[in-house]
């Protein structure tokens, strides 16, 4: 009774925060954090998500991104070499951020698909062969964390040419 009374005169301020009850809570923030989204925007540093308005946004730099190639297997033949592996896209995109709505963090990310959000157009300049390396849609990885980072994951068959000099054979250098 004593200890309810100092914490009544005390007059704490207590927040709460206060989620729906919902069957599926990933499904429940894709929805919140996709309703307005636009995919033919690419992301802007300095977008406030919460007042829905840009400031000092310069539209015409480039929005980072972090690219990863994993070869998985390696195979030389006649002036080209042949690459398959995993291509791994990072990037921060302010306008999914829900931490706000998850201040503790029971949902560690999202899965959605590459044709609900923006992401980078990936073309490989040097390969041969086929316009689409990657694998077809649906048979990737997208995730978003809730600071609004997003982590693309394709598989990719990729074959690049490659001229061989081996004249100095076995003291030869390729670069």
């Amino acid at each position: 009774e004593r200890l309810m009374s100092e914490l009544l005169s005390n007059e704490l301020d207590i927040q709460t925060a206060v989620l729906p009850m919902v069957s599926n809570m990933n499904e429940y923030f894709k929805r919140l954090i996709l309703t307005a989204y636009d995919t033919f925007h690419r992301p802007f540093d300095h977008f406030s998500p919460r007042s829905g308005t840009s400031t000092l946004c310069d539209f015409s730099a480039p929005t980072p991104v972090m690219v990863q190639f994993v070869v998985t297997n390696f195979d030389v033949q006649v002036s080209q070499y042949s690459l398959k592996g995993h291509l791994r896209l990072v990037w921060n995109d302010n306008r999914l951020h829900y931490d706000h709505l998850d201040p503790d963090a029971c949902t560690h990310s999202l899965k959605v698909s590459s044709d609900a959000i923006w992401h980078p157009d990936v073309y490989l300049f040097s390969a041969m062969g086929s316009d689409d390396v990657f694998a077809k849609q649906g048979e990737e990885l997208m995730e978003v964390s809730p600071e609004g980072e997003v982590t693309w994951v394709r598989s990719a068959n990729v074959i690049v040419p490659c001229e061989f000099e081996l004249g100095k054979l076995p003291y030869d250098e390729q670069i």
